[in-house]
Formats: C-alpha cells, sequence, structure tokens
C-alpha cells in the first residue's frame, strides 16, 4: 500500500490525515515474495479501488491513480532487487521521491497555488517515509506467513560470520572447509542451469552443521585414525546417518528456512553410506547372507529441488576429489 492523496475538487488536496494510505507497501512486498509482475497487477488495483472511493471527481480519481500507480511500480522494482534490510529504507526513499515528482507534475499542470503545491509534495513525501518506516516491520511477518524465503534472507544467512558458521568453523573445521568447497562448486552450478545461486551457495554451507555433535566419526575432521577402523559397518552407518537428523534438528532450533532444512535433509538423498566401503565390508564378514543394501543407504528423500540436487552432485563430487 503507499500512496496517499486527498482531493480537494478537482486538486491533489491534504489536510486530512486519515487518507494517507500507504497503497505502495502491498506491492513491494509481492514484488519481493513472489514477483515484479503481480505486483504491478496489485497496484493497477488497489489504484482503482482507492481512486474510486477517494475520488470526487473524474480528475481527482485520475490523480489518486497515477500517484499510486507511479509510487508503486517504483517502489516495487526498486525492492525487488534489495539485497539487505537497509535497503527497504531505501525503498521508502524511492517511493518518496516518485510521490513527490508525480504530484508536483499534477499540480504544475492545474496551475495550483504555491502553498497547496508545497502541501500536496509534503503529502507524497510523509507517504513514502510511512513506506520506509513500516516496510522493515511487516516484511518478516509476511515472510513467515507465506513460508517464503527472500534472496535478502539467503545474504544475511551468507554471512560466514553468522554464529551457526562460526561454531561449525570452530567445533568442525574439516567440515567447515569442505562445505565452503562445495558452496563454490553449487553455486557455478546452479548459475549454468538456471537455479538459484544464492541458495545453492546458502545450502552448502550449511548442508553438514549436523557433524558438529560428533566431528570425529567424519573423515575430514579425523587426525590419523578412523573411529570407524574399530565400529562394526552397521554401527558406522548408524552414527553417519545420525549427523543429517542432528543437522535438521539443529536448522529447526536456529529457525533456518525451510528451503535450507530440505537441502539438509535431502543432499544424500538415497545413495550408499560411504561409497560401497560399509555395505561391503559387510559382506565381507556376513555369514549367513543377511546382508539388506538398504540398510546401507541413506534414508533420504531424494533432492526435490535443482539447489538441493545441485548441492548433492557438489558433495558428492568433492568427496570423490578428497
Amino acid at each position: 500500500m503507499g500512496n496517499l492523496i486527498i482531493v480537494s475538487g478537482p486538486a491533489l488536496g491534504i489536510g486530512r490525515p486519515g487518507f494517507l494510505i500507504p497503497a505502495t507497501l502491498a506491492p513491494i512486498i509481492i514484488a519481493m515474495l513472489v514477483s515484479v509482475q503481480l505486483a504491478i497487477v496489485v497496484t493497477c488495483i488497489i489504484g482503482v479501488f482507492i481512486a474510486m472511493l477517494a475520488g470526487v471527481s473524474i480528475a481527482g480519481s485520475l490523480e489518486y491513480l497515477l500517484v499510486i500507480l507511479a509510487g508503486g511500480v517504483a517502489g516495487a522494482i526498486f525492492a525487488s532487487n534489495a539485497r539487505h534490510r537497509r535497503h527497504l529504507i531505501i525503498a521508502g526513499l524511492y517511493v518518496t521521491i516518485v510521490n513527490v515528482v508525480t504530484i508536483l507534475g499534477l499540480s504544475l499542470l492545474e496551475n495550483l497555488p504555491l502553498v497547496e503545491l508545497g502541501e500536496n509534495c509534503l503529502v507524497g513525501a510523509a507517504n513514502g517515509a510511512m513506506v520506509a518506516v513500516l516496510l522493515p516491520g511487516l516484511l518478516p511477518i509476511f515472510e513467515y506467513l507465506s513460508r517464503t524465503t527472500t534472496d535478502m534472507e539467503l545474504l544475511e544467512l551468507a554471512d560466514l560470520n553468522q554464529p551457526l558458521l562460526a561454531q561449525l568453523k570452530g567445533k568442525t573445521s574439516g567440515t567447515y572447509y569442505h562445505s565452503l568447497d562445495i558452496a563454490k562448486l553449487a553455486e557455478t552450478a546452479a548459475e549454468a542451469v538456471g537455479a538459484n545461486p544464492l541458495l545453492a551457495r546458502v545450502g552448502s554451507y550449511y548442508h553438514d552443521i549436523g557433524k558438529m555433535t560428533k566431528p570425529v566419526n567424519f573423515i575430514e575432521n579425523q587426525n590419523g585414525e578412523n573411529v570407524h577402523d574399530n565400529l562394526n559397518p552397521r554401527q558406522s552407518v548408524r552414527v553417519i546417518i545420525q549427523h543429517m537428523r542432528d543437522g535438521v534438528k539443529l536448522a529447526k532450533e536456529q529457525r533456518l528456512p525451510q528451503v535450507v532444512i530440505d537441502i539438509i535433509q535431502q543432499h544424500h538423498g538415497t545413495t550408499l553410506i560411504g561409497g560401497q566401503h560399509f555395505y561391503q565390508k559387510a559382506m565381507e564378514a556376513d555369514k549367513h547372507n543377511a546382508v539388506r543394501l538398504e540398510d546401507y543407504r541413506y534414508p533420504g528423500p531424494k533432492p526435490q529441488t535443482k539447489e538441493a540436487a545441485i548441492v548433492h552432485l557438489a558433495d558428492s563430487v568433492e568427496s570423490a576429489r578428497r
């Protein structure tokens, strides 16, 4: 919602604060959560609705519509490219500028007195200021309600100084650098196939956070001795699978987005654990032909998105290289 103008006769009147409706808030939020195209359609609908209710004449209604369209479209286009929370305030500034310029142009066409022209521009500026103040508080609410993860939220999670990533580095440095290598592969692959490279990178950073529970169970964190040399294959499989369950649990506790949790859960799919190592080891020790292949697979599910599949493949490639 975002533009608020009060019509006095055919002019853009002001003077009644109740008409300061921040109509561009809706298109900006929709642009960030869905698409700019839908935001523009919503802007048109809101503009027509407010113009019909508030306009006291055809000219007045048209002025409402033009100001709302200009501010809504400008705000939606800018906000769709926002990458940090502070950019939401700048989106309000864009709405302010467009409002003032549009109102100024319409007021000049009507040859309004200088005082009234100034009042009209003040209303447009106040409208943009309201958007700048309300937007940072409202967007997280709609992100939560719609279960939508914006690039803005992903960029915040991509900061390697995030407490969870700092903890990963401190407890499992091998896994941490393994995740950084995967992130480079996954981001490049996502760009090549038209997936979301930012989501692929963030998913790679967090995909193995469950290894923090028992770091020495994983080869990249071992210093010479391999704990699996002293475990039977079934025990090894159980402790390795546990890192996925621990990762999902930790991600939920830290309120990571569902798209990232899905990557944590799906990044191994239903592949054999340890390649075929543990299965072959079990077969060699089996004297009763009781070894089942399914018991040596990750529980899945298989990757359900391009980004999850890319992280899965990047993880396999990096592990094979190492």
